[in-house]
C-alpha cells in the first residue's frame, strides 16, 4: 500500500560500495600492522599489533555492514504520517514515531554531518540493538544525549535535503509546530 505522504529514500549502492572498499583497504593496513609490527620505527611493536588488531576488528565490522547493505533491498529511510523508519546505519533505530521525538539537532564531526534525534525514552532504542551495538549506542547516549544518529552518507540524497525533509515531516505530523518554527511568520 502506497501512502500519498510517504517518502522513501533509497540506499546509495555506489556510496555503500565506496565504504566497503575503504573498509577493505584499512583491513589490509591492519593486517600488515599485525603481521609486520617491526616495520614501524616510531612505535612499540606491541602497540602496533594492538592498533592493527583494532583496525581489523572495526573495519571488519564495517565491511560486514557494507556487504549486508549492498544487498539490502529496503529503503534507507522512510518518512510517513506516523514517523520515520531508519535503516541507514549500523545501529539503525527502526521505527520512531513523530510524537516520540523531542528535538532534532545537527552534529558535524570532521566535516561529516548527522541528524541527532532526541527521543522521550532513549534507553528503549539502545536496547533495540544487538548486544555488541548496545555498547556503542549506550556510549552515544552518554556522550551526546541520544543513541539515534542519521547520516546521508549511504543515502541517495545530500544532508541538507535530508535535514529539511525530516524537519518538515516532524513539524507537520508531530501534532504542532516544531521548536525552530515557533514565532516565525511568513511575510507576503
Amino acid at each position: 500500500m502506497t501512502e500519498a505522504n510517504r517518502i522513501e529514500i533509497p540506499l546509495s549502492k555506489v556510496n555503500v560500495f565506496m565504504v566497503l572498499m575503504g573498509c577493505f583497504a584499512f583491513m589490509i593496513l591492519g593486517y600488515f600492522m599485525v603481521a609486520h609490527p617491526q616495520s614501524s620505527l616510531l612505535f612499540n611493536q606491541l602497540r602496533v599489533k594492538i592498533a592493527g588488531g583494532l583496525v581489523l576488528i572495526f573495519c571488519g565490522a564495517g565491511a560486514a555492514f557494507g556487504i549486508f547493505k549492498l544487498f539490502d533491498k529496503r529503503p534507507g529511510l522512510v518518512l510517513d504520517r506516523a514517523g520515520l523508519i531508519d535503516n541507514a546505519s549500523a545501529i539503525a533505530a527502526g521505527r520512531i514515531d513523530w510524537s516520540e521525538i523531542q528535538d532534532i539537532r545537527t552534529l558535524s564531526v570532521r566535516e561529516h554531518d548527522f541528524l541527532m534525534i532526541f527521543v522521550r525514552d532513549p534507553d528503549r532504542y539502545v536496547h533495540r540493538a544487538n548486544p555488541v551495538m548496545q555498547i556503542y549506542s549506550a556510549f552515544q547516549l552518554d556522550k551526546y544525549g541520544t543513541p539515534i544518529f542519521i547520516s546521508a552518507a549511504i543515502l541517495e540524497t545530500n544532508f541538507s535535503a535530508l535535514e529539511k525533509t525530516v524537519r518538515e515531516y516532524w513539524a507537520r505530523y508531530r501534532g504542532g509546530e516544531a521548536p525552530y518554527a515557533r514565532g516565525l511568520r511568513r511575510l507576503a
